[in-house]
């Protein structure tokens, strides 16, 4: 049998893309049957997996707060970005962009040079046409049900471009978000048919922005 975990995380908002957790410890072990699920049209009965074992949850655990926030050393474009409780500090995996006031990735484009896209909403195609001849890309951001609230729209958002047939990877071109998308959107393959958005707030393309124009970093090894 698996050891058991001291500690088990619980969804506040299950379904909410920018839901917090709770923790718990984790208690005594219970009788796999019954159980039952939460879903979204009530509670039903579920059938445990006969290679799991089930625990019950124990005393609520308060975790070290910690603040996070960027660096602002003079004359670097890409700052750090560090958690911290007051004595010890974190670095996180982004980095912040503070020409363009956004954090953002470090990324291997397909010229084998690196540099720091902005962390950002995701392009999407569909057709805006009932025959599916007419692309279009819109700015998706995942909602989840209203009762979760408006989402943050990012400030930019990345679609990756395919390399012309014989080269290898993907390539990415950079754009700001604009104005709520509106329009009507269909997708196919089996037929051209409404597409299906639900949970899906969505916006227009905006400026295309030159790769060029982020942070671009060099690989080094430390002696």
């Amino acid at each position: 049998m698996c050891t058991k975990p001291a500690f088990a995380a619980q969804q506040v908002a299950p379904g909410c893309p920018s839901t917090t957790s709770r923790y718990f410890r984790v208690g005594d072990v219970i009788a796999s049957s019954p159980l039952f699920q939460q879903t979204t049209t009530g509670c039903r009965p579920t059938t445990p997996s006969g290679t799991s074992a089930y625990y019950g949850l124990g005393d609520q655990v308060a975790p070290a707060p910690l603040t996070r926030g960027h660096d602002s050393e003079p004359g670097r474009t890409p700052q750090l970005i560090h958690f911290s409780d007051g004595a010890t500090r974190l670095r996180d995996s982004l980095l912040y962009d503070s020409a363009h006031a956004t954090e953002c990735r470090e990324t291997r484009l397909d010229d084998g040079s690196i540099r720091c896209l902005p962390d950002a909403g995701s392009v999407q195609t569909f057709y805006s046409d009932a025959g599916c001849t007419q692309t279009v890309d819109v700015v998706a951001v995942n909602a989840g049900p209203a009762s979760c609230g408006a989402p943050k729209v990012p400030a930019f958002a990345i679609k990756s471009v395919p390399l012309p047939a014989g080269a290898c990877g993907s390539s990415a071109e950079v754009y700001a978000t604009g104005a709520a998308y509106t329009g009507a959107l269909f997708q196919g393959p089996s037929g051209c048919a409404s597409a299906d958005t639900t949970g899906l707030v969505l916006y227009q393309l905006g400026a295309l922005h030159p790769l060029s124009e982020f942070p671009q970093a060099t690989l080094v090894t430390d002696p």
